[in-house]
């Protein structure tokens, strides 16, 4: 079916308005002078670690998960230099969490087969940010009702908050419950209870922790194309060097950081990520498992947010006996996680992108190869109740970030006519009395010229008071684009940042992510396309 399905490319630029990301991604300078590299232009990364370990790790973790054949399939290659990664990642969302998590996993997946040639063979891995401890950003979802009604669902565990995810314990009672609720808001199919008792109710059943559920969701979800999976807390033990080195001299990395960050800046982008220098690269997990920041006073003693201090040398020692409390910041992650894994693409959105731009100079430093970095495809998904909004009123989807504006010029287009019969009649009449006094004295009708620019700014408040009225009058109009919007561009968002998946695999079964696989082959890396999902 996706074969006969046109394209229809949303403009990149409406909907990431990000300079940084736009100018990268379209090969503009200063940007490209900068970065010294273009996203359509690869560079060949060099790897030094250890493959064998990562075989070993990689085999172990996906084993856990339950990962399908394709997987191991995929790691059994890892030793094979010719091997290479097509990374992405997310934090553990609830039930996968919003759909761009989907979007970046099927962006790994294609982009691996898209990019790998006799030379170079590339898989596509996801790294499950369960280090993380922003609770809120991972804890909700928003469900569409049988209304068309959004409906926000929230985990709430009290004993979540300020731990890493990795260690979080599910509230198995809770999240049972919640899961009947988000049944009981859906419509009926024939595929619901397969979905819901079967795929995610049976997942938590075997999950003990916040991201193995999300781990062993994802695998069932996308394994069929080997697409493998890590948590980054298996890693520490093999990363005591690059940890020490952190800690041993914080300010000299940060202030690495912070001089890109300066030069961005003068040359006119607004960098995102900004860190005090004296602010260490790690954060300590402490004996209840909370993620504190470290700092480095000016008496060289390192101070833990939860109120206690220690030495170098005390904290070096902590490095190499107990590896897994430390665990790296925004800044420092994507370093510790190439030096483990040949990462020859990284797949970011806007943010993480522009994230990667301000940490080049740290590659150099650590004597790594930066991977090459490419947008994720974004997708808007579509159900035909809003196509017909769409059709009728023949608007573009971005144009409903403005919902006044584009409410406006449809009923300007509607009312042209009207309007144009009056404002035609007394232009023609002003250009006809104007060309007489010209006639009869030319500062006559250069004066009579000018006036008729202010009549014609009286009339354009005219036409604008009258259309107000008319919008006042149009509530069908108003209600039908005000429906699409907060479909398409939910609390003024797009839509992949607040809707989950599995509203959609209800509707229309698990092939639709089969559907969406196949139709993003078809389009260019980086692109926001329209899936119009009923006709898959």
């Amino acid at each position: 079916m996706a074969d006969i399905i046109k394209l229809e490319i949303l403009d990149r630029e409406k909907m990431y308005p990000n300079t940084m990301l736009l100018d990268y991604l379209n090969g503009k300078n200063p940007m490209i002078s900068f970065i010294d590299r273009k996203p359509t232009k690869f560079q060949s990364i060099n790897f030094t670690g250890d493959r064998g370990l990562l075989k070993e790790i990689l085999t172990k973790y996906n084993k856990s998960i339950g990962a399908q054949t394709n997987v191991f399939e995929n790691i059994e290659s890892v030793e094979n230099e010719k091997v290479k990664f097509v990374v992405t990642g997310q934090q553990p969302g609830f039930l996968t969490g919003p759909l761009y998590t989907i979007f970046k996993t099927l962006s790994a997946i294609n982009y691996a087969k898209k990019f790998s040639d006799e030379k170079l063979h590339l898989i596509p891995l996801f790294w499950n940010a369960s280090e993380d401890h922003d609770v809120e950003e991972v804890n909700n979802i928003c469900v569409l009702n049988k209304q068309n009604e959004i409906i926000p669902f929230v985990v709430e565990d009290k004993f979540m908050t300020g731990k890493s995810l990795e260690v979080c314990e599910l509230d198995k009672t809770q999240i049972s419950d919640m899961l009947k609720e988000i049944v009981d808001i859906l419509p009926v199919t024939e595929f619901t209870n397969e979905l819901y008792q079967g795929l995610i109710k049976e997942t938590l059943d075997k999950s003990k922790k916040w991201g193995e559920f999300f781990s062993r969701l994802m695998s069932k979800l996308m394994s069929k194309w080997g697409l493998i999976l890590i948590e980054p807390w298996i890693f520490r033990p093999y990363l005591k060097d690059y940890f020490t080195k952190l800690v041993t001299d914080p300010i000299k990395y940060n202030r690495i950081f912070l001089e890109t960050t300066k030069k961005l800046t003068e040359i006119g982008y607004k960098p995102k990520m900004h860190k005090k220098e004296n602010i260490v690269g790690l954060f300590y997990i402490d004996e209840k498992y909370y993620r504190n920041t470290i700092s480095l006073n000016n008496d060289g003693v390192y101070e833990i947010s939860n109120g206690t201090t220690i030495t170098k040398e005390e904290i070096t020692n902590e490095i190499q006996s107990n590896p897994e409390r430390f665990s790296t910041n925004a800044i420092f992650r994507p370093l510790a996680q190439d030096q483990m894994i040949p990462t020859h693409i990284f797949i970011g959105g806007p943010s993480e992108i522009g994230y990667h731009i301000q940490i080049k100079d740290l590659y150099k430093e650590f004597s790594l190869t930066q991977p090459n970095l490419q947008f994720r495809f974004g997708a808007t998904v579509i159900e035909r109740h809003i196509n017909r909004i769409i059709e009728k009123y023949k608007f573009n989807i971005a144009e409903l970030r403005d919902l006044n504006r584009l409410t406006s010029n449809l009923l300007k287009s509607d009312n042209k006519d009207f309007l144009d019969i009056y404002f035609n009649q007394i232009s023609r009449t002003l250009d006809e009395l104007n060309e007489n006094l010209l006639t009869f004295n030319q500062e006559l009708g250069n004066r009579s010229q000018h006036r008729k620019q202010n009549i014609m700014k009286e009339l354009s408040n005219i036409e604008r008071m009258y259309i107000k009225y008319v919008k006042d009058d149009n509530k069908v109009l108003q209600n039908q684009l005000r429906k699409a919007r907060d479909y398409l561009f939910p609390g003024d968002k797009p839509q992949e940042r607040v809707f989950n998946i599995f509203q959609y695999l209800n509707k229309y079964s698990m092939n639709l992510l089969n559907c969406m696989q196949d139709y993003l082959t078809k389009v260019d890396p980086g692109n926001h396309v329209v899936m119009k999902c009923w006709m898959f």
